[in-house]
C-alpha cells in the first residue's frame, strides 16, 4: 500500500496519464493519425477539389505526427477530467495547459495547411495549436468560414479571436459579425478587443451601436466578452461614454438576465466615471 491510494482510478498512473508505459504506445497511437490524413488525401484525389480540406502531402503529413506526439506526451488526465467536469465536451481533451501547447508551437514553422488541418480534427490541443501556427496574413474570411464548420466552443473562439484580429480582415466586416448569432459574435467582439487601439472613430461609433444590439440569446462568456470591451473603449476614448450609455439604456432585454447584466454594468462604469470627474 505505502503511501499511494489503493482505489482503482485515483493513482497518479491511472489519472495523468504520463507515465512511462502510455509514452511506449505513443508511437503506435500516434500512426492512426496517417489514416485520417490518407483518408482526406484519398477524398482530394478522387474529387479532384478542395472538399474544404487543406493540401495534403508526405511532408506535411511528417509534422503532423511530430505535433500530435508531442501533444501526446504532454497530455495531463487529472486537468482532462477537471474540464470534462465543467461540460467543455471537446471530440478529444488531452489536458494539456496553453503554456506547453505555445512551448510545442515554438518548435514548429508556421503553416496555414497544417494549421487547418489540425483545425479540422476538433481536438482542443490540435485546435489551439492551429491558432498559433495559421499565418494571420492568410487567414482570410473565405478561410475562417471553412474553420468556423469546426469551432464549437469559447476556449478555442477566443483563440481564433487573436487571429482574426492580427489578420487582414477589414474591420468593417468584423464589426458586422456582431449582429450574428453564437460563436462568430464572440469571436468579433474578442477580436475588436484586440484592435482597439487601432480603430478609427467611424469603427468605434459603429461598434458601439452594434454592441447591445441582438443579445437575447447570448450565453455568459460572450456577455463577459461584451461588458469587458465596453469597459476598454470607456479606458481608452472616455469622450465614448455619452454614447455607450446612451446605447446601453435602450437595450431590450424583457426577461434576460444575461442582458440586464450587460445593461447594469456598463451604465455603472459610466455613472462611476462622471462620480469620479466630480471629486
Amino acid at each position: 500500500m505505502g503511501f499511494e491510494p489503493t482505489t482503482s482510478g485515483t493513482t497518479i498512473r491511472r489519472s495523468n496519464q504520463l507515465n512511462y508505459s502510455h509514452r511506449g504506445f505513443a508511437f503506435a497511437k500516434i500512426e492512426h493519425f496517417s489514416i485520417s490524413y490518407n483518408t482526406i488525401r484519398t477524398k482530394m484525389n478522387k474529387k479532384n477539389q478542395d472538399l474544404n480540406y487543406s493540401i495534403v502531402n508526405e511532408e506535411i503529413i511528417k509534422e503532423l505526427k511530430k505535433i500530435n506526439l508531442e501533444l501526446h506526451l504532454s497530455m495531463n488526465g487529472i486537468t482532462a477530467e477537471i474540464m470534462a467536469k465543467k461540460a467543455t465536451n471537446y471530440k478529444l481533451n488531452q489536458g494539456v495547459s496553453w503554456i506547453r501547447i505555445k512551448e510545442i508551437s515554438k518548435n514548429h514553422n508556421q503553416n496555414s495547411n497544417i494549421a487547418t488541418i489540425l483545425w479540422q480534427t476538433e481536438k482542443r490541443e490540435q485546435q489551439l495549436i492551429a491558432t498559433l501556427l495559421v499565418k494571420p496574413q492568410e487567414f482570410d474570411s473565405v478561410l475562417l468560414e471553412k474553420w468556423m464548420k469546426h469551432n464549437k466552443h469559447y476556449e478555442t473562439s477566443d483563440a481564433l479571436a487573436k487571429v482574426i484580429a492580427q489578420s487582414n480582415i477589414a474591420t468593417s466586416e468584423i464589426i458586422s459579425w456582431i449582429k450574428e448569432d453564437g460563436f462568430l459574435k464572440h469571436m468579433a467582439i474578442q477580436s475588436l478587443n484586440s484592435r482597439m487601439t487601432l480603430l478609427d472613430d467611424e469603427s468605434l461609433n459603429n461598434t458601439i451601436n452594434v454592441l447591445f444590439n441582438n443579445t437575447l440569446n447570448i450565453s455568459q462568456p460572450t456577455a463577459n466578452a461584451i461588458i469587458n470591451t465596453t469597459l476598454k473603449i470607456l479606458r481608452l476614448y472616455p469622450q465614448k461614454m455619452p454614447l455607450i450609455r446612451e446605447t446601453a439604456e435602450k437595450m431590450t432585454f424583457s426577461d434576460n438576465k444575461l442582458c440586464e447584466y450587460i445593461r447594469q454594468s456598463c451604465l455603472e462604469e459610466t455613472f462611476f466615471i462622471d462620480e469620479q470627474k466630480n471629486l
